[in-house]
């Protein structure tokens, strides 16, 4: 590898964003799951872990629980995700 080359950054779950999220509120996880009806605190656990992906249905939920309009946010943060994981492993593989 050159001097110069490119290292790219690490690719971030969107669990670390709803983590910083949850504790912006200085919220516990079970606080949480008490905004939202649809996220149990197992499952807020397993998105942090990056052990559950963000659907269209979780992604609502998280708006939810924050109170926000645009789910799409959170959708847009795991579709960024996978693809800088693809673009990763392609690269990986070329060389």
């Amino acid at each position: 590898m050159t001097e110069n080359a490119f290292v790219p950054i690490e690719p971030i779950l969107p669990g670390e964003y709803l983590r910083d999220e949850i504790g912006e509120r200085n919220w516990s996880l079970m606080d949480a799951a008490s905004h939202s009806a649809l996220l149990t605190p197992q499952q807020l656990t397993y998105l942090i872990a990056g052990k559950m992906r963000v659907t269209r249905a979780v992604a609502y939920a998280i708006a939810e629980m924050f109170g926000q309009e645009d789910a799409e946010v959170w959708r847009r943060l795991q579709d960024s995700y996978d693809l800088a994981c693809a673009q990763r492993t392609a690269k990986a593989n070329a060389t």
